[in-house]
């Protein structure tokens, strides 16, 4: 009878806690970055799906950091999210920081219970900027050799036709 009562006691209990963890496992939006890993300095389109969250407004703020100073910068960007279908919402905006490496944003979504925070200063990565000095990436001097070589011989050719 002892028996009886713990296994259906462990069976209750099981039974309630699965029912509390499904409660609690909310929607999560998912957030997209177009392109994925942009350039310092260069626009971004940022992409909420809130499917499952009863959105009335949808806002991403967005923080750049510099990964080798370990500083972000103070000026967050607060960007209204515009509603494309009727669970994605979109924005695009320009990056300020030329020495940024990475960005982190925070999704907050209005609804009827009021503000909700989510993803919280999730971190995308930048790509490097490429270098536009107008430069060649060989390494310099070596054009200077065959400059040299081709003087020394003129010079030998004119040498032997004087002698």
């Amino acid at each position: 009878m002892k028996l009886e009562k713990s296994f259906l006691l462990a069976i209750i209990s099981l039974i309630v806690l699965s029912n509390i963890s499904i409660v609690f496992a909310s929607a999560q939006p998912i957030v997209t970055l177009n392109p994925v890993a942009p350039y310092p300095q260069s626009s971004v389109t940022v992409t909420a799906d809130v499917t499952g969250i009863e959105a009335t407004h949808v806002y991403i703020i967005v923080q750049e950091c510099n990964g080798k100073t370990g500083i972000c910068y103070p000026d967050e960007q607060n960007a209204s999210m515009t509603q494309k279908t009727t669970n994605t919402y979109e924005t695009t905006m320009t990056l300020k920081h030329n020495d940024a490496t990475y960005i982190q944003y925070t999704l907050v979504v209005e609804n009827n219970e009021g503000w909700t925070k989510y993803l919280n200063l999730t971190k995308a990565y930048l790509s490097e900027k490429p270098s536009d000095n107008g430069e060649s990436s060989d390494t310099p001097g070596f054009e200077f050799i065959g400059l040299g070589f081709s003087i020394m011989f003129i010079s030998f050719i004119l040498y032997k036709r004087r002698r």
